[in-house]
């Protein structure tokens, strides 16, 4: 004969809510609220910038805190020879340091030769139009101020 056995009843393992209640328990355990709190406010004050910072902005001449006086402005502009013909709007003398601006840069230099028709002059007069050598490469509508 065949005992019967009484089959012993699976315990069930623990109710999911017993096992939240633990899995917050070792939270609080491993982060106390006070330290949760302290990262929070932490993170919230430290903005975080994602935007790069933009390019330096170059002043013009108009904001520039001295005024400088126009001289001229460029009509033309020989690249091979690096020979600016420049419109005189007040008077220019060798030796005297100038600014080109216009498109985005400017660059500063001093006068060291000018010609009109072809013949080197000391001292170009408003009105005239004069050939110069130029340190960098310049375009049509640059203006020149002169530097004090």
């Amino acid at each position: 004969m065949v005992k019967k056995t009484k089959k012993k009843p699976v315990k069930a393992s623990k109710p999911k809510k017993a096992v939240k209640k633990q899995a917050k328990k070792a939270v609080k355990k491993k982060f106390p609220p006070k330290a949760v709190k302290k990262q929070a406010k932490t993170v919230v004050k430290k903005p975080i910038k994602l935007i790069k910072k933009p390019a330096p902005v170059i002043p013009t001449v108009a904001e520039k805190k001295t005024p400088l006086k126009i001289v001229g402005e460029v009509t033309h502009f020989y690249d091979q020879i690096k020979v600016a013909v420049i419109a005189i709007k007040k008077e220019l003398r060798l030796g005297d340091t100038i600014e080109f601006v216009g498109h985005g840069k400017s660059f500063v230099q001093k006068v060291y030769s000018m010609q009109i028709e072809h013949e080197q002059v000391s001292v170009a007069k408003k009105g005239q139009i004069i050939g110069m050598k130029v340190a960098e490469p310049v375009k049509e509508k640059d203006l020149i101020y002169k530097k004090n």
